[in-house]
């Protein structure tokens, strides 16, 4: 069962063995050979204790040969300890390791297969949704086959070789036994599967009603002054008691179920009884050892108590397999846009002259709305380009397809005269800065986020890079430089100290085109000047396409292209659109309209109470500003600037208004919820008295059985043959007697005290 259940897994493409190389099967050799070995060790025991209690048996009043026999079977069992111990350390270590092995590939492969993904791919989910399958894949997903390869497998393996030994012991010991005894270990068996599956089932149930009333609190709560208004709080607190009620009745099925469950497990002692008699006969009639009829039946009883422990694993075999299903499916997608593919061709030379040529687009997430239709631009090398227009006109879009974040539905892109789809993806990317509205920086130090630009650069490309972008300076002035962690210690950097940060980042990988995204259109007056200043600087020598909310940023841009639904409406320098007012101004009406705002809102550009110095820092834990963003047109960049919102939070220190040693001593008196839990469960008394009545019965039962069991040896071992009749079917009786017992008493307890707590529960 197991070595077929292992090759199946690891055949398959989307097994939890797909990440196994032949180190990892070699660990896994081993790991089954110690796990087959720490199973054998319980009925190899088995024998040497049946030989033990024959030499019992047989014994002479001889002290040497008594301490002869003694000697004997205690080295035995210490050569037996030795070897289980170093069998389940192979055990362990060795399926430890390759599942740790294995799953970091698996998770390696996946966080890589994430992000090939294209953008289209990110706009056609939920971005939460995205966000949490890809963590989930790396968290929860590999977490389960790990504990499933490193745990649940050896564990399976265990308890099954101690099934198959048993087995074959209790054969070997006394075949009749065995055979005779084997048919009664269903009876425990298929009982414990039949109300464990019960047990989940009302287990996924209660789930569901308790999930059903905690939106009626969660809805109360958060529409509490509605609530309020109308005088719903009865109504409220009515709907609330009723959706408890059926949790309450789950809740209470579920513990009686449990209670048929546990106590189906005395049909062990079912067992034992008739065990207890056929032994009695075998070693009265067929002349077989005592010790070897005893424990035959034993092995008998224990191997059928650990193949159902193999059962519970399965079901995590499952969640594991769909698990592995799940992060083969991420891992195999095939993406159109794939930046490891290093099939392309690159380019000796970069001139940096870009055109656009009949560009139809629309977003994977959007089919249906047209954003370029018949676009085209030619962009010469080492010229700046402006982009203006209203929301939704394609500008942002430009920047996506010439950066291949997609690929035009029809047309073309030409970078220096060529194809950009026939360039080598990264290379492609290599040769462009982009810096957003949002300079997103990462929970580490300035030299690393400058760094993402461009890993292999030098700390003087890191300095030159930060002087260029006007950066250098603040930086220095900080007490740990370039080493200063962003957002440690709660200290954040200024929306113009981020963004120069973003933009010495961008430039640190020498970049022959640039890309400027609305890049100062979020910071205020001042901090835009001092960013536009290194804009300016930057773009100096490289072709640069700037898309400008605020027009005054692109009036030295060598062509200003406004765009109107996907085309290009009116092009030319800022001088040359000025004077389009007879032939259409629709530049020209736009430059008037900000200049008549900042007329009427003077308070917005520039004002002491909003401007930030390159010394300011803010207290926050947040590393993004919440503003809107300029790719708009792009749903994936939407959802990003959603969730950085959702993930952007300020804790503010409580006021300290108690010392240390008031805090410590009302500390030291807690307030006795213990005994206020009591008094609310008093009406249930009587339950309680029948669950602690039930729980010492059954509590009370368990040595008495052992010692049951130990007496049933003597019993074999007497030389007369009808006290060994006559005390066997007396301790049959008593086996079913504990059958029953055990029955009952696990019934009450765990039926009553589930009406308690589950009454208890409703009136908390």
């Amino acid at each position: 069962m197991a070595p077929s259940l292992l090759a199946v897994d690891m055949r398959g493409k989307g097994g939890m063995f797909r990440y196994a190389d032949n180190v990892d099967k070699l660990l896994m050799l081993f790991g089954t050979l110690g796990s087959i070995g720490n199973g054998m060790m319980t009925p190899v025991m088995m024998v040497f204790v049946s030989g033990l209690i024959n030499s019992y048996g047989s014994m002479k009043p001889d002290t040497s040969s008594a301490s002869h026999t003694r000697d004997k079977y205690a080295l035995k069992l210490l050569y037996l300890a030795i070897g289980g111990g170093l069998s389940a350390f192979v055990e362990g270590a060795c399926f430890t390791r390759t599942a740790e092995r294995q799953t970091s590939r698996m998770r390696m492969q996946y966080l890589r297969s994430i992000l090939r993904r294209d953008v289209g791919f990110f706009d056609n989910q939920a971005a939460s949704s995205t966000t949490f399958q890809a963590i989930s894949g790396i968290s929860s997903d590999a977490q389960s086959i790990q504990s499933v390869i490193a745990e649940k497998i050896p564990h399976f393996m265990v308890n099954f070789s101690i099934f198959i030994s048993c087995i074959i012991v209790s054969f070997l010991l006394s075949w009749r036994l065995a055979l005779d005894a084997l048919p009664l270990t269903l009876l425990f068996i298929v009982p414990g599967l039949g109300f464990g599956k019960l047990m989940m089932e009302l287990g996924m149930k209660t789930k569901d009603a308790y999930g059903v009333a905690g939106e009626i609190a969660e809805q109360a709560i958060s529409s509490i002054r509605t609530i309020y208004s109308f005088v719903g709080e009865h109504e409220t607190l009515n709907r609330f008691s009723l959706a408890l009620q059926k949790s309450t009745e789950l809740g209470i099925k579920q513990g009686l179920t449990k209670g048929l469950l546990l106590g189906s497990m005395g049909m062990i002692y079912v067992n034992y009884a008739f065990q207890a008699w056929v032994g009695s006969v075998l070693v009265t009639t067929r002349g077989e050892s005592a010790g070897e009829v005893f424990i035959a039946g034993l092995c008998v009883v224990l191997g059928g108590g650990f193949l159902m422990s193999t059962l519970p694993n399965m079901s995590f075999f499952a969640e594991a397999k769909a698990a592995a299903t799940r992060i083969s499916e991420m891992i195999d997608q095939v993406t159109l846009i794939d930046i490891e593919d290093e099939k392309g061709e690159t380019l000796d030379q970069v001139r940096g002259e870009i055109e656009f040529k009949e560009i139809d687009f629309s977003y994977p997430s959007r089919p249906d709305a047209q954003i370029l239709e018949g676009f085209n631009l030619k962009v010469e090398a080492g010229k700046t380009v402006g982009l203006v227009g209203s929301s939704g006109s394609g500008k942002s879009t430009i920047i996506s397809l010439l950066e291949r974040f997609y690929d035009p539905v029809k047309g073309d892109i030409l970078l220096d005269g060529c194809n950009i789809k026939r360039f080598w993806l990264q290379w492609l990317r290599s040769q462009m800065g982009l810096v957003n509205q949002e300079p997103v920086l990462f929970a580490t130090s300035i030299k690393e986020n400058i760094l993402f630009g461009d890993e292999g650069a030098s700390m003087e490309n890191v300095i030159a890079a930060a002087k260029a972008a006007n950066a250098h300076n603040f930086i220095t002035k900080l007490s740990k430089g370039y080493d200063t962690r962003v957002g440690q210690l709660r200290v954040q950097f200024s929306g113009g100290q981020k963004q120069r940060i973003a933009i010495a980042r961008a430039l640190v990988r020498h970049p022959k085109i640039l890309l400027l995204d609305e890049a100062t259109s979020a910071l205020d007056g001042q901090s835009e000047k001092l960013v536009q200043v290194a804009l300016d600087k930057a773009s100096v020598g490289r072709t640069t396409i700037t898309i400008a909310h605020r027009l005054t940023t692109i009036r030295k841009a060598n062509t200003i292209v406004v765009l109107q639904n996907g085309r290009v409406l009116e092009s030319g320098s800022h001088d040359e659109l000025i004077q389009m007012e007879t032939e259409g101004g629709a530049y020209l009406r736009m430059v008037q309209l900000q200049q008549r705002a900042q007329k009427e809102a003077p308070e917005s550009f520039d004002h002491p109470s909003n401007a930030r110095s390159d010394h300011e820092i803010k207290s926050s834990t947040s590393l993004y500003t919440s503003r809107s963003p300029s790719w708009q047109g792009s749903p994936v960049m939407e959802k990003i600037h959603i969730d950085n919102e959702a993930l952007s939070f300020d804790f503010e220190m409580q006021p300290h208004v108690e010392d240390d040693g008031e805090s410590l001593k009302k500390s030291s008196y807690p307030a006795p919820y213990q005994w206020r839990l009591m008094q609310m469960n008093a009406p249930e008394w009587k339950r309680s008295l029948l669950g602690c009545v039930g729980a010492i019965g059954y509590g009370a039962m368990q040595p008495f059985s052992s010692y049951s069991l130990g007496t049933l040896i003597s019993i074999y071992l007497l030389g007369d043959h009808s006290k060994v009749e006559s005390q066997s079917k007396l301790y049959s009786l008593i086996f079913l007697s504990l059958a029953a017992l055990c029955f009952i008493t696990n019934v009450l307890q765990h039926y009553n005290f589930a009406i308690m707590g589950e009454r208890l529960t409703k009136r908390v």
